[in-house]
């Protein structure tokens, strides 16, 4: 005859140890699967019957913070710990001294865990452009590196690698209902083009980024520059002040639209008025698309890019 072996009312085997949870109504052995199931604890009368402590949340991913696709900066940072990568497919066409020139820019960027410092390290990646000939040096703006200065002193054709900068942003200020979102950055260039594709020159950048949400729907942003860019002609500095706003507008389905207005010195007066949109499948992806026009002689006729953002990983 078969001997079962005999368990308690849990099914577990009595040579197993039970917890044991006291009541004030006496003592009751729990089994740990239903130590917390309210059907195995009688309530005394008149007691309501206790609420199970809700799941907490996953913790929400963070959103990218890309520049893109304006000219205009964002003053706030990346979210702490995330390599976020912006890249772009960048055509410039007219402008003093410029026939055309296509780039393919990348920008990284990393924040600091207490989210105050961001560092980023941005290159114009593969450059194929051509000048028309004169003595000017002139500067095409990008969205992922700022303005990148190309000679002309004849009219050449030229393509390769183009140069690498460094930047660090500090926030100084985060955004309040009274109070700007506010930032400082510096940027070193390191003519790793040379004159080829670039002056061969180092630059030197300093900007002031302002940053604000107006609404749920309407946000602004403001730049202002003075760069210090090496002539290829010469020794010496060509110093070029930059001043920027742009508008953006938020719309159902994860789409925004964008509408800017820019100019910097150097070469006579250049004033551009460019317009782009958004769309971002989710918080961490974003996609975008941006045209402006020359409003200036010595400005390019136009300049349109199109771009991803998105982050390569978490890091810390």
């Amino acid at each position: 005859m078969e001997t079962k072996r005999k368990t308690n009312s849990c099914g577990h085997n009595r040579g197993w140890r039970s917890q044991k949870i006291m009541f004030a109504a006496g003592m009751t052995v729990m089994c740990p699967r239903a130590a917390f199931a309210q059907h195995s604890v009688p309530q005394p009368p008149g007691m309501p019957t206790p609420k199970a402590a809700p799941n907490p949340q996953a913790p929400t991913a963070p959103a990218v913070n890309p520049g893109r696709p304006t000219i205009t900066d964002t003053a706030p940072l990346t979210a702490p710990g995330y390599l976020e990568l912006e890249t772009g497919l960048n055509d410039a066409q007219g402008g003093a001294g410029l026939d055309y020139q296509v780039t393919q820019a990348f920008l990284l960027k990393l924040t600091d865990r207490p989210g105050r410092t961001e560092f980023r390290v941005s290159t114009d990646g593969y450059v194929i452009q051509k000048t028309t000939g004169g003595s000017a040096t002139v500067s095409t703006p990008s969205p992922v590196t700022g303005p990148t200065t190309v000679t002309s002193n004849s009219a050449t054709f030229a393509r390769g690698f183009g140069d690498i900068t460094f930047g660090v942003q500090r926030l100084l200020v985060a955004q309040t209902s009274r109070m700007y979102d506010l930032s400082a950055r510096l940027e070193y260039k390191l003519p790793t083009g040379g004159a080829n594709v670039g002056t061969g020159r180092s630059d030197y950048n300093v900007l002031l980024l302002a940053s604000k949400d107006y609404s749920d729907r309407f946000h602004a942003d403001y730049n202002l520059a003075d760069a210090f860019l090496g002539r290829a002609d010469g020794p010496g500095y060509m110093q070029q002040a930059f001043a920027s706003a742009a508008f953006t507008y938020k719309l159902p389905h994860g789409f925004t639209v964008q509408t800017e207005i820019y100019g910097y010195s150097g070469n006579g007066t250049n004033l551009a008025n460019g317009y782009g949109f958004t769309y971002t499948p989710r918080p961490a992806s974003e996609y975008d698309g941006y045209i402006n026009f020359g409003l200036t002689r010595a400005a390019p006729k136009y300049f349109i890019t199109v771009g991803h953002t998105f982050f390569l990983g978490k890091l810390f």
